[in-house]
Order: C-alpha cells, then sequence, then structure tokens
C-alpha cells in the first residue's frame, strides 16, 4: 500500500513535492474516509486535480519513471534522462531525487533514488522497519521527517 511518494527536480517539479495517504488530524469532518485497521490511518481515496498546467500528468509521469526503473534493468539506457529534469533553470546540476513509502508483508519500506545528469545513480536507499511501534510510526508521520530510526536497514541489492 501506498504511504507516500516525494520527488524532486524532475519534469515540473524543482522543489520537492509530496504524495501522501495521510489524513489530516486536524479535520475530523468525514471519518468514513479514514482506514484505521492498520498500525497507522490512512486515507481511503485519494483525488489528484488541478488548473491546466498544474502538474497532474507529470506526477503520473513520475510513478510510471519509478515503475519502469524497479521493474527494467535498462530502463536508464533507454530513455534520454535529461528530458526529465526539471528546465526551467538556466543551469540545472542539481541530481533527480525520488523517495517512496510503502507498506507491503507487514513490513514498512522507504526506498529512495538519486540520479545525475551522466545517467549514473548517485544513491539508493532502502530502509525496512520491523515491528515498528505504532506510536513511534504515528510520530514520524505527524513529523513527516525523512529520516526515522529504525531497527533494521537493508541496502539495496539489482537483480541487474
Amino acid at each position: 500500500m501506498l504511504l507516500r511518494v516525494s520527488f524532486q527536480n524532475i519534469l515540473s517539479f524543482y522543489r520537492r513535492s509530496d504524495f501522501d495517504m495521510f489524513p489530516n488530524p486536524k479535520r475530523e469532518i468525514f471519518p468514513q474516509h479514514i482506514n484505521e485497521t492498520g498500525q497507522i490511518p490512512l486515507l481511503k481515496h485519494a483525488l489528484i486535480y488541478g488548473a491546466n498546467g498544474a502538474g497532474k500528468s507529470n506526477f503520473v509521469k513520475v510513478l510510471q519513471f519509478l515503475k519502469s526503473f524497479v521493474i527494467d534493468c535498462n530502463f536508464l539506457d533507454k530513455i534520454d534522462l535529461k528530458d526529465f529534469f526539471f528546465q526551467l533553470v538556466k543551469s540545472n546540476k542539481e541530481s533527480i531525487k525520488i523517495e517512496i513509502e510503502f507498506f507491503t508483508s507487514e513490513k514498512y519500506y522507504i526506498y529512495g533514488m538519486k540520479f545525475n545528469i551522466l545517467k549514473r545513480i548517485q544513491s539508493t536507499n532502502t530502509f525496512v522497519c520491523l515491528e515498528l511501534e505504532k506510536k513511534m510510526m504515528k510520530q514520524y508521520l505527524r513529523e513527516k521527517a525523512t529520516t526515522f530510526h529504525h531497527q533494521q536497514i537493508v541496502s539495496f541489492q539489482s537483480n541487474c
């Protein structure tokens, strides 16, 4: 189950942008929209809307990029990565950064990656949270920090 995806310097997103499935704790008007069966409360549905040119299609393209990178070992060889960098600045030497958080098989995962303009993967990290205390996870989600205390770190190993 998708918890959050964050991305920066890709397509029309120069600054860090986040999409998450966490309910706003200040809004209690629609409790039926929240699934509280797991360790953490999550929204049952999400809707992406906005004005023309606001980035809705590019958000979907970011998810497609992430999916293709994960399932196709040669994905970076098949594309021109320069087309994915944010291009509305004179000199863009920053890396593309993508991070995804998800829950599956009773474990929480955070997977992050950075790409530079030369198609080099600068870093990939996978964090696996095992038996994370509910209180600790809720605090983490509330703060939406980029790092947290976890019981085990698993390094990324590609099958390629």
